[in-house]
């Protein structure tokens, strides 16, 4: 008795201390853990990349294609150079402030050593913020302004200027002289709008309007439509408006062409249109290379791949930079990082084949395309 009774205040003392042990170890466990994370990427020479694009809402068709075409690149790098670079998603449905709201998480959380993000309302609210920290950003979007006399900063879409020579080259093969155009208001379709403008033998255009991305009722604009005589509409909307927009001038019995450009690629456009935008053409990205196409097919049946080769071919970059040494994975890879993304020559990608230019933009290729019951299919020009 003698015995337990003196054993018994050791014995609550070495309880106390196992408690006290495992809430400080739930406490600070995560901690730890994301710390050690962090610390081990950077020990193991680990290139960080964070993704931001829109997984969810009306434009999620091409938050999925570029994500599933970084995948298929990433399965295909060498092993070592996968366990060499990390892909961190995060979604912003779109929405400006959402995209910088996810560049602050990663930086906080992952610390990314160069930042993704696509189109260009939200990669412009982005652009100014990486500058200013420093943050390599590759933007798949079309406005210039996004890259234009920053450091850090790059655009990887096919240009403004490459899509609106393109459009016009085809305009005149179909011998549409008079257009009406309807603009969302955002930098990436209004630069697009600028870009037809500016271009050498644009048509004659009747009637222009800019209208908000919210904008679902078209019946105002169709009504000033029908007052003119043109040849085609050139429809520069987002997704969650093309759909629309084709049904409802299919619905006014409008008989005249229907011109867009990449936000045209999107089945649930078609689907919302009715099939009203079955037969009408556009203009993007080059059209994938066919191994490319073919796996990506195979892989997301159903699914647009707009800007899949986009996306692989960012990954494919990357991993050939790893590879070669031109990305050393120091502590600070940024400085290597804007030499390699500028020094690009003739690279070979799922784009086609590009290069870098002097105003921080690539030179990739353009098509058209139509749109068909069986999904979208390259002109023959």
């Amino acid at each position: 008795m003698t015995g337990s009774r003196r054993a018994h205040p050791q014995g609550d003392r070495h309880n106390m201390i196992r408690i006290v042990f495992w809430i400080l170890s739930f406490t600070f466990l995560p901690w730890l853990l994301s710390t050690s994370n962090i610390a081990s990427a950077e020990d193991a020479g680990v290139l960080r990349v964070g993704v931001i694009a829109p997984f969810s809402g009306d434009a999620a068709t091409f938050g999925n294609s570029i994500r599933h075409g970084m995948e298929i690149a990433f399965a295909k790098l060498d092993p070592a150079v996968r366990d060499s670079i990390d892909l961190r998603f995060e979604d912003d449905a779109l929405v400006p402030v959402r995209t910088v709201s996810a560049f602050r998480f990663l930086k906080s959380s992952y610390q990314p050593d160069v930042v993704i993000s696509v189109a260009s309302g939200t990669s412009n609210a982005l652009a100014p913020v990486a500058e200013t920290t420093g943050t390599p950003l590759i933007a798949v979007a079309s406005d210039p302004a996004i890259c234009r006399g920053r450091k850090h900063v790059v655009n990887f879409w096919v240009t403004p200027e490459t899509e609106a020579q393109l459009l016009v080259q085809e305009l005149k093969r179909r011998g549409i002289r008079r257009v009406t155009r309807v603009v969302t208001e955002h930098d990436g379709t209004i630069a697009v709008a600028r870009a037809m403008d500016a271009e050498p033998g644009a048509p004659e255009v009747v009637l222009s309007e800019e209208i908000p991305n919210q904008v679902r009722d078209f019946r105002p604009f169709l009504l000033k439509a029908k007052k003119q005589d043109f040849d085609g509409f050139v429809v520069i909307l987002l997704p969650g408006q093309v759909g629309l927009f084709a049904r409802q001038a299919r619905e006014q019995r409008f008989s005249q062409q229907l011109i867009g450009i990449e936000t045209f690629e999107d089945l649930s456009e078609v689907k919302s249109s009715g099939g009203a935008l079955i037969g009408g053409w556009f203009v993007t990205g080059a059209s994938p290379e066919g191994r490319f196409a073919a796996e990506f097919a195979m892989k997301h049946p159903g699914e647009s791949a707009a800007v899949a080769a986009a996306g692989h071919d960012i990954v494919k970059l990357l991993g050939v930079g790893v590879s070669t040494g031109a990305l050393q994975l120091t502590d600070d890879v940024a400085p290597k990082l804007r030499q390699y993304l500028h020094s690009v020559k003739d690279f070979t990608g799922a784009s086609g084949v590009f290069s870098s230019t002097d105003d921080n933009r690539f030179t990739l290729p353009a098509t058209v395309k139509v749109v068909t019951s069986n999904g979208f299919e390259e002109q023959n020009r």
